[in-house]
């Protein structure tokens, strides 16, 4: 008499057993959640980069008025040109103040 042989799995079986599609559906999990924090990363780290290169225009643009009023042969901190030293330069631009406050306080956690 022949004996057939016994495999770990069915041969006519159609489709996936109840455990291969959930471990299936929780590596999928898994891979879209490391893409999601890794994108999520990358925007933070994008911003943080544009807020930088923002701050140092505003920085050469201020200091290129400085050089400017000096060759000029004005005094910078006479009371003429108080308007320059109490300038207030805005890198981020919110509709209030409120707005204003909470992006910093995200900023600086």
């Amino acid at each position: 008499m022949l004996q057939r042989k016994k495999f770990l799995f069915n041969i006519n079986q159609l489709g996936f057993t109840y455990v291969e599609a959930i471990i299936s559906i929780s590596l999928t999990l898994v891979a879209a959640g490391a893409i999601t924090f890794g994108v999520g990363k990358a925007v933070r780290t994008y911003k943080s980069i544009y807020l930088k290169e923002r701050a140092l225009e505003e920085l050469i643009k201020y200091t290129e008025e400085y050089r400017m009023m000096v060759a000029y042969g004005e005094n910078p901190y006479l009371a003429s040109s108080q308007e320059m030293a109490t300038k207030s330069i805005f890198i981020i631009h919110t509709k209030n103040r409120e707005d204003l406050v909470q992006v910093l306080e995200k900023l600086y956690k």
